[in-house]
């Protein structure tokens, strides 16, 4: 069985509280796998992961600031925050994680996932029901080393388990 592994950007409280009680009801088997994220690199993007290990290290300060749309419904299924505006922050930090590897480092759009697509199949639609819920505008995650971002590492359908920085 192969392990998916990705660098996360934990959201922080009170955030996460708020948005993972969303989560919870949404899509309970997503939310008991992995807290509020935003994913910053996925494993295809990183042929080495002790090389990002040590660049994130040797950072005193990780900052990444997103402001949030409106939940939207994918097309699949699920729904996403997506980032509104101010992706500077995120797109830097990506740029450093991913530089040091050969090609260029491909746009990722920033969002948290409330209902994973591939956890939507019969779940009815519950666009309307996420629009009542008022989710933060503005996420800020900072701290003097980078206890929001983490290297995430799961077994598929296992748990993950958190290997770079710490969970706040």
């Amino acid at each position: 069985m192969s392990a998916r592994i990705q660098l996360s950007l934990y959201v922080p409280e009170p955030h996460r509280r708020a948005i993972d009680v969303v989560r919870s009801k949404l899509d309970a088997r997503q939310h008991a796998l992995i807290p509020a994220h935003v994913t910053a690199c996925r494993e295809d993007e990183v042929p080495d992961w002790s090389l990002v290990s040590r660049l994130l290290q040797a950072l005193r300060r990780v900052r990444v600031t997103l402001e949030f749309a409106e939940p939207v419904e994918l097309p699949g299924g699920g729904v996403i925050l997506p980032v509104s505006d101010g992706t500077d922050e995120f797109d830097a930090l990506r740029r450093y994680v991913l530089g040091g590897f050969d090609g260029p480092v491909r746009i990722h759009r920033p969002h948290i996932t409330l209902l994973h697509p591939r956890h939507a199949a019969g779940s009815g639609h519950v666009l309307g029901e996420v629009r009542s819920v008022t989710f933060p505008a503005r996420i800020a995650s900072c701290s003097s080393r980078h206890p929001s971002s983490s290297r995430s590492t799961a077994d598929r359908g296992g748990s993950w388990k958190h290997t770079l920085g710490r969970r706040t």
